[in-house]
């Protein structure tokens, strides 16, 4: 459950996996061994980037239920309506989640480890995804996945296709390299942007432009006050979509960084408030932790082209 700026961002950048996963014990009864080798039929993914790469790779016929902030935070953003009727969970809470009877829980590394304990005390197999920095990790990651739900196969088939889709950003991202940009949330009481080590970093690497904060020598996820930001001056600012979750849900509410930004008077000589260069890319683009940074990195770039272009037509008038 989010409950502040903090606890978002935590969020937002946690489901961050390294590609060295390993296995959980089996449930309680069944050999590891046996468990491991039977391909699970109710996969509970238990958190946003748990779901990209779950149902990446399988329908919801094998899906007994997904987190609710999936809906905004994962790759269920889309109008996908064969996951209408998945039962979602709103906390990573033993209860909810053994109601669903799994068979697998796909957990990431910063979620409760009681939960945890408790879901494998009543004879859940649980799948304890690492941390991730960026697309390698991450690609290790769907095939760890892959080969944890017995589909090798087509994990290995989504990571050509993705390697592919990687290999034409690294391609194109030089033309972008002079664009200076940050990220930048605000939903009342504090800002936040990203420097380097963080996913959001590697998506902007991926699509080829120079984060600002990295280059200040910032890591991680942090606060910025409006002096710092001032001081940065970036050329473009991406900022979040409004969420289309319950408004009890932490987030950006109709727009509100993006607000803020326009209707701040001492930012208003800012260079990307003055020319307009304010970016706002789907929530899911802050949150990914999976290989869906790769379409994240593809919406970026297509994005910031199109802003080149809208410039330099700009110039020749």
């Amino acid at each position: 459950m989010i409950s502040s700026s903090r606890a978002l961002f935590a969020l937002l950048v946690c489901g961050l996996f390294v590609g060295a996963c390993r296995r959980e014990p089996a449930p309680v009864g069944i050999p590891a061994s046996v468990a491991a080798s039977v391909p699970p039929t109710r996969i509970v993914p238990a958190s946003s980037s748990a779901v990209d790469f779950v149902c990446a790779l399988v329908g919801p016929e094998r899906v007994a239920g997904v987190p609710e902030q999936a809906i905004d935070y994962s790759i269920l953003h889309s109008s996908d309506q064969r996951w209408a009727k998945t039962p979602r969970f709103y906390a990573y809470q033993a209860e909810p989640l053994l109601a669903l009877a799994p068979d697998l829980v796909v957990v990431c590394p910063y979620q409760s480890r009681d939960t945890s304990e408790r879901l494998k005390d009543g004879g859940v197999a649980l799948f304890e995804l690492g941390e991730i920095a960026n697309w390698r990790d991450a690609r290790a990651a769907l095939l760890a996945v892959g080969e944890r739900i017995g589909l090798k196969p087509k994990a290995e088939a989504l990571v050509a296709d993705l390697d592919r889709r990687v290999a034409a950003l690294v391609e194109t991202a030089s033309r972008r390299h002079a664009v200076r940009a940050m990220c930048y949330s605000n939903f009342g009481s504090q800002g936040w942007t990203a420097g380097s080590k963080t996913t959001i970093d590697e998506i902007m690497e991926l699509a080829g432009v120079t984060n600002v904060v990295a280059v200040a020598g910032r890591e991680g996820h942090q606060t910025i006050s409006f002096e710092e930001l001032i001081t940065l001056d970036p050329d473009v600012i991406i900022v979040g979509e409004p969420l289309s979750t319950p408004a009890s849900s932490a987030g950006d509410r109709g727009g509100a960084s993006e607000q803020l930004l326009m209707h701040e008077a001492s930012l208003s000589g800012l260079r990307a408030v003055r020319e307009r260069r304010i970016l706002p890319l789907p929530a899911w683009f802050f949150a990914t932790g999976s290989h869906e940074m790769v379409h994240g990195a593809e919406l970026l770039s297509t994005e910031v082209d199109a802003l080149l272009a809208r410039t330099s037509g700009a110039a020749k008038q």
